[in-house]
């Protein structure tokens, strides 16, 4: 399967939306503490705009995603500081959010 890689668009902001929920509703042991329509106005509004976004897409559509806020992998806050999504830490390992 093939992928190919590209900077988002503010049209992409469904898609986006979708593979965010998708993937976060596998991590059973974590509370749905927000809707998609909430996540969608989060992603919209401060994701697509704050951040550099590049998704992934192979033959249906966007399949990954990835928000960039300087040199770290963000999806709380791109701008001014945040809780990003856990990703490791300056020794290499996996780190949750604080």
């Amino acid at each position: 399967m093939r992928f190919t890689l590209r900077p988002a668009t503010s049209s992409d902001a469904d898609a986006i939306t979708n593979v965010h929920w998708a993937s976060f509703r596998l991590l059973t042991f974590l509370p749905m503490l927000h809707t998609i329509e909430e996540n969608r106005r989060f992603i919209t509004n401060v994701i697509l705009k704050e951040c550099e976004v590049t998704v992934a897409e192979d033959e249906t559509g966007i399949v990954a995603f990835i928000a960039l806020g300087g040199e770290e992998v963000r999806l709380e806050k791109c701008s001014g500081g945040g809780t990003g999504v856990p990703g490791p830490d300056p020794r290499g390992r996996a780190s949750a959010p604080s």
